[in-house]
């Protein structure tokens, strides 16, 4: 799923009525994109080692993170769509800040994949699920030297451990409550693979 602000709507909308009228005119247009747990970077350097992956529909390094992902499927979306884009991009902390700033329209679009939980608000579009219900799995990650944590084998071998993960993130922390492991909220993605780290 996808979330898109009404003006971003309105714009596209704007932009393809110009491209019938006068097409060797027409500019790109200019795309603001807001991205979750400060990881704009990542997409931007991203662009500069491949900028023909707009173009390239099966192209999908196995190395590329989700967020980076979830870009690329908007500018190709976009490209199919017939319109020429530039983008910019603004990280934010976590998924909840991003949200306040889309509802505030300071950007065009959210690549974060949010839960349809954070998109129900009237200023908001939001397209089909990019990831339908049962095709995302979660897991438990640590240190690989953790042999400890990594020798569990029951639901009450872990719950001698504490989790490391962001109350926003609803389904996330509702999966731990059920299942009774001590959890730490963090603010940023990023402390979640430090945290563990820090532990001795």
């Amino acid at each position: 799923m996808l979330t898109i602000t009404r003006t971003f709507i309105s714009l596209l909308c704007v932009c393809v009525a110009v491209s019938f009228v006068s097409p060797a005119v027409a500019q790109p247009v200019e795309i603001s994109i807001c991205v979750s747990d400060s990881l704009a970077p990542d997409i931007v350097e991203t662009l500069e080692q491949y900028p023909d992956a707009c173009a390239q529909d099966d192209f999908f390094p196995t190395d590329w993170l989700r967020t980076t992902l979830e870009f690329f499927f908007v500018c190709r979306a976009i490209r199919i769509g017939g319109i020429e884009a530039t983008y910019t991009f603004e990280s934010y902390p976590n998924s909840a800040r991003t949200i306040v700033q889309m509802k505030k329209g300071a950007f065009m679009i959210m690549v974060d994949l949010p839960w349809v939980k954070y998109t129900q608000d009237e200023s908001l579009y939001q397209s089909m699920a990019v990831l339908r219900l049962g095709d995302f799995v979660k897991g438990i990650y640590t240190r690989p030297d953790h042999t400890a944590l990594l020798n569990v084998k029951t639901l009450e071998e872990l719950r001698n451990f504490k989790a490391v993960s962001n109350r926003v993130w609803f389904y996330d922390w509702e999966v731990l409550e059920r299942m009774g492991v001590e959890k730490i909220s963090v603010p940023k993605y990023a402390l979640m693979g430090e945290m563990p780290e820090r532990t001795t």
